[in-house]
């Protein structure tokens, strides 16, 4: 990630249930489900094993939104 510019800094929060990502322009990411949405291949030969493309997903949301326009309407 250094070759590209990147830094990433992993804080955890023990009462915090929801996952973010913060970018420093500013973005912010909310997964609800964490990271882990897709589901688990049935077997090794099953499709989707390999190619996360072609993995089925759970349910989830993901909320995107910039820090200024939360600033803006409180």
């Amino acid at each position: 990630m250094k070759r590209h510019s990147i830094d990433l800094t992993i804080n955890y929060v023990t009462g915090l249930h929801d996952r973010e990502i913060r970018l420093n322009d500013g973005w912010i990411i909310k997964i609800g489900r964490g990271l882990d949405f897709y589901k688990p291949p049935e077997c090794k030969l099953s499709i989707g094993y390999y190619d996360l493309d072609l993995r089925p997903c759970h349910q989830t949301t993901i909320d995107i939104f910039h820090i200024e326009r939360l600033q803006a309407s409180s």
